[in-house]
């Protein structure tokens, strides 16, 4: 069984191109590169087997598959979020150790 696991940062950058309605928007909102976004979007679509996007003059705009991918992923930010704050949560002052000799250690 040859299973494909869709990587979570190129789901959460397709989440922005479908919130900001553009690849231009999404990518001054998460700080990926224009040509970098556009190449994972196309990765993306590949992966999945299904078209995300209709491309036109005027743009992305979402298919069905699109629109049904970016309703499944409403809840990706939240998690985001959850995570960014649980990892902090543990981030502060950590043990010193120090190693000394028993003079040193004596005038400690």
């Amino acid at each position: 069984m040859n299973e494909t696991h869709t990587s979570l940062d190129d789901l959460d950058l397709f989440a922005s191109v479908a919130q900001s309605g553009s690849l231009s928007a999404a990518s001054r909102a998460t700080g990926t590169p224009l040509p970098t976004l556009s190449r994972r979007m196309s990765a993306l679509e590949r992966d999945m087997g299904r078209k995300l996007f209709q491309r036109g003059p005027a743009g992305y705009t979402l298919t069905t598959d699109g629109r049904s991918l970016a309703q499944e992923l409403s809840g990706l930010a939240d998690i985001r979020r959850r995570v960014a704050r649980w990892q902090t949560l543990g981030i502060g002052p950590g043990p010193v150790r120090i190693t000394a000799g028993f003079w040193t250690s004596r005038a400690i």
